[in-house]
C-alpha cells in the first residue's frame, strides 16, 4: 500500500499518482474507465474495487455502488450507470435503449406505420415501417390498402360488384367475392 502525499489516503497502485485526489489516473484506471464507458456495467467497477482502486469518495458501502450518472440509482437498480435515463422504474423512451431495466427496448412505444398516399385512412402494407412516430406526413397505423392510389379501394370499403376490382381488399373480385353472391 502507498500513502498519497497530497491527500494522505492509502492506495494499492504502484505508481506515484493517487486515484483519490484528482491527479491523472494510472494506465490501469484509465483502461478500466474506458472499459466502463464501453461495457457500462457494475462488473467493471467491481474489478476496480477488487484491485483496491476506488472513486474519489472512497470505497463503496456494502449496500450500494457509486451512482456514476447522478440519476439517483446505482447497483442492481441501474442497469446502465453511465446513462442517467436508464434505471429501474424509469420512463421508457423511444431511443433504442432499455430505459426501465426490464430487458425490453422501447416496449409499447413502437408501431407499424403505413404510407397512405390516397388519404383514405388505410395505408399500403407493402411499405410498412416500425417506428416510434410517423416517419413523414400521411403515414398512419392502419394498414389494409391494396391500392393506395385509389381512395375507394381499402379494407373498409364495400365491394362493388361487376367492376372487376377488389374494392374491399379481401383478395377476391366480383363473382369470386362472397360479398357479391346474393
Amino acid at each position: 500500500m502507498h500513502r498519497c502525499s497530497q491527500c494522505g489516503r492509502h492506495h494499492a497502485t504502484t505508481e506515484p499518482s493517487c486515484p483519490f485526489c484528482g491527479r491523472r489516473p494510472s494506465d490501469m484506471l484509465r483502461r478500466i474507465r474506458n472499459a466502463a464507458a464501453v461495457v457500462g456495467s457494475a462488473m467493471v467497477l467491481m474489478a476496480c474495487y477488487a484491485a483496491g482502486m476506488y472513486p474519489v469518495n472512497g470505497p463503496p458501502s456494502d449496500t450500494a455502488l457509486e451512482d456514476l450518472d447522478d440519476d439517483g440509482f446505482s447497483g442492481d437498480q441501474d442497469c446502465d450507470d453511465l446513462d442517467p435515463t436508464v434505471y429501474e422504474g424509469a420512463e421508457e423512451l423511444c431511443d433504442g435503449v432499455d430505459n426501465d431495466c426490464d430487458g425490453l427496448e422501447d416496449e409499447d412505444l413502437m408501431a407499424d406505420y403505413f404510407p397512405d398516399s390516397d388519404e383514405d385512412g388505410y395505408g399500403s402494407e407493402d411499405d410498412a415501417v416500425l417506428a416510434c412516430e410517423p416517419p413523414a406526413q400521411n403515414w398512419i397505423t392502419a394498414g389494409g390498402d391494396c391500392d393506395d392510389e385509389d381512395p375507394d379501394v381499402n379494407a373498409g370499403a364495400l365491394e362493388m360488384c361487376n367492376d372487376d376490382i377488389d374494392n374491399d381488399c379481401d383478395g377476391a373480385t366480383d363473382i369470386d367475392d362472397p360479398d357479391c353472391n346474393i
